[in-house]
């Protein structure tokens, strides 16, 4: 059974099983690879035909990766309030990021406070416990138009934060990564070698194709 844990840094969120993305039949559908050039690999699969009924939901991969790469994410918004796991009264983005770490499966869930539930737009911030906790503050948007899913990760290096903000940079050294960036976005895309079977009914495609 997949061990489920909660995240405590940014870029850790990355951290879990692989999910397994199934495409739905489609009369045209795009592989999505390392080398495409195709603009729909560049979006998520975002689904918003029930957003106007309180739910949206979103499947791909960060870009840039984390510090543990090739992680797949799930998102799933519920317009509801739900105090066991937030204290918004307008909802929550629960979020899944999984790999295959070390050869076992592993999984890390993060909860979102939905602060605005928009006719086009979502936007979710992790609680003020968290923030504070882990120095850093965290936006989700999911935007219907545009379909796209960003994630805005801002540290504090401030106070109490500053050894913290050190202790992450060496981290970042000892993965061969650079230091950690005070403002960082993280946009998600279409899984890598996954089927893009839906790109004939995403007007946003049908824009830039």
């Amino acid at each position: 059974m997949p061990k489920r844990t909660e995240a405590p840094v940014r870029k850790m969120i990355l951290v879990g099983v692989a999910l397994l993305i199934t495409s739905l039949p489609a009369t045209s559908q795009t592989k999505c690879d390392v080398n495409s050039t195709n603009p729909i690999c560049k979006l998520p699969q975002l689904a918003t035909s029930m957003a106007s009924q309180g739910y949206v939901s979103a499947k791909g991969t960060w870009t840039p990766d984390g510090l543990i790469n090739n992680a797949d994410v799930e998102i799933e918004c519920i317009r509801t309030s739900i105090p066991q796991v937030s204290d918004s009264t307008v909802g929550v983005c629960q979020m899944a990021s999984a790999i295959i770490f070390h050869g076992q499966p592993a999984v890390a869930i993060n909860d979102f406070d939905i602060v605005a539930w928009e006719k086009m737009k979502v936007i979710a911030e992790r609680s003020a416990a968290w923030e504070m906790m882990n120095c850093e503050t965290q936006q989700l948007v999911l935007d219907f138009p545009s379909n796209t899913v960003t994630l805005t990760s801002t540290l504090s290096r401030s106070g109490r934060c500053a050894t913290q903000g050190e202790t992450l940079d060496k981290f970042a050294k000892n993965m061969h990564q650079q230091p950690l960036k005070d403002v960082e976005v993280f946009t998600l895309v279409h899984n890598l070698g996954a089927l893009y079977a839906d790109e004939d009914d995403n007007s946003f495609f049908r824009v830039v194709k």
